[in-house]
């Protein structure tokens, strides 16, 4: 029976190897992000007022430029530095098509199946929820998750520099406003000397958190540091890939404020006392109010 299961890991191995499917490219792939999946009811977003759809179309009628690739997306920054479109990657949604070769396997492949058709519910989810409720706290102007004929075709400059046009109608992507890291934000403040901002940007930042977590939203990667970003001193969440809603309030929001500031804290401790102890005196008040 043993030998019988290493030679079917073998084989999987050998057909994983052949097809290429074990090569991870560094920076922007057509292939792993192109979306062939079939319209969704579940994820047609509202219908956009002339307005946003002004601030979308001017949005896209620009080259884009690679960034950066991460675990859940391509990220693009727009030619006049504004926007940020973030291509979700196909693999995270689909199994892989090695597994797809085998002949065999069949109970594995549905679970693999099931299991990747939960995180997509999970995720775009989050992301519908980010779009249509929370747009103002996450910078999002525009959520793409079905296949759509009214989008342009976009001009793509790829992590080599090569120009792509694509059409953005056969792909799910995000658009936002393109934000200053939090963390990097609030240390230039700190080194420029505008403490009066850097408070305000701290302020702007408990209260997104407490407003949210008093409307039940939850974040599964709550961290403050790397999922927050600055419009000016406005503080938005950048990564919304991790939210929640949940109908069971904390019956303590300043308890879960203060666990989710923690790292905030002490990365303030190090740079700057004053605002160290100006955090500690905003958490407290939020105690206070509770």
């Amino acid at each position: 029976m043993k030998r019988w299961i290493l030679f079917l890991i073998a084989i999987a191995l050998g057909i994983f190897l052949i097809s290429g499917e074990g090569k991870k490219p560094k920076g922007f792939s057509l292939e792993r992000t192109l979306s062939h999946r079939a319209y969704d009811p579940r994820w047609q977003m509202h219908a956009l007022s002339d307005e946003q759809s002004c601030v979308v179309t001017e949005a896209l009628c620009q080259p884009y430029h690679f960034f950066n690739r991460g675990g859940q997306c391509s990220v693009f920054f727009s030619d006049d530095g504004k926007y940020v479109l973030k291509f979700l990657m196909k693999r995270l949604y689909t199994s892989p098509k090695w597994l797809d070769k085998i002949p065999f396997l069949t109970s594995y492949k549905e679970k693999k199946r099931l299991k990747k058709e939960d995180k997509l519910t999970r995720d775009f989810s989050s992301y519908q929820l980010a779009y249509e409720s929370l747009a103002d706290d996450t910078a999002t102007l525009y959520l793409h998750l079905n296949p759509s004929s009214h989008l342009p075709t976009l001009k793509l400059f790829d992590h080599k520099k090569n120009t792509i046009e694509i059409d953005l109608n056969r792909f799910d992507f995000i658009l936002q406003k393109r934000t200053a890291l939090f963390p990097d934000a609030l240390l230039a403040m700190i080194e420029n000397k505008d403490l009066s901002s850097a408070k305000e940007a701290i302020d702007s930042l408990i209260d997104l958190v407490g407003r949210l977590t008093s409307q039940g939203i939850y974040d599964r990667d709550p961290s403050l540091m790397t999922n927050c970003g600055l419009l000016g001193t406005k503080a938005v969440k950048i990564d919304i890939g991790g939210f929640i809603q949940k109908e069971n309030l904390p019956q303590d929001i300043s308890q879960e404020l203060k666990r989710t500031a923690a790292p905030l804290q002490k990365w303030l401790e190090k740079r700057d006392p004053e605002l160290a102890n100006y955090l500690k005196s905003v958490l407290e008040n939020y105690e206070k109010m509770d």
